[in-house]
């Protein structure tokens, strides 16, 4: 017999894969690359899993998903940026040591 906790997590897995074709295409739209939303897709769902205790059961599962992706899409890209900076400084460093070693 199915206790309550079983229920509710079989409902949530139920729910999360009838959203996965909308997660995708928005995937899609902010990554323009098929690989790179497949990825984008992955790291959400990961992030839910790990959070569903916060979620509050209603129609809003979409809602909630799509908030997770766009977050994880933010958060990925200023990762990215920060560390492109970090490569800039310290490349003109390595070049000037590269020199005087030289």
């Amino acid at each position: 017999m199915m206790d309550a906790q079983d229920r509710i997590a079989r409902e949530f897995r139920f729910d999360v894969l009838g959203q996965l074709p909308g997660l995708r295409r928005y995937a899609r739209s902010l990554t323009r690359s098929d690989i790179d939303a497949e990825d984008l897709v992955h790291d959400a769902l990961v992030r839910a899993y790990e959070k569903r205790a916060s979620f509050r059961a209603g129609p809003n599962m979409r809602v909630w998903l799509m908030s997770i992706m766009h977050n994880v899409f933010v958060d990925g890209t200023r990762a990215r940026r920060a560390e492109a900076q970090r490569l800039a400084q310290v490349d003109p460093i390595r070049t000037s040591a590269a020199l005087a070693n030289g």
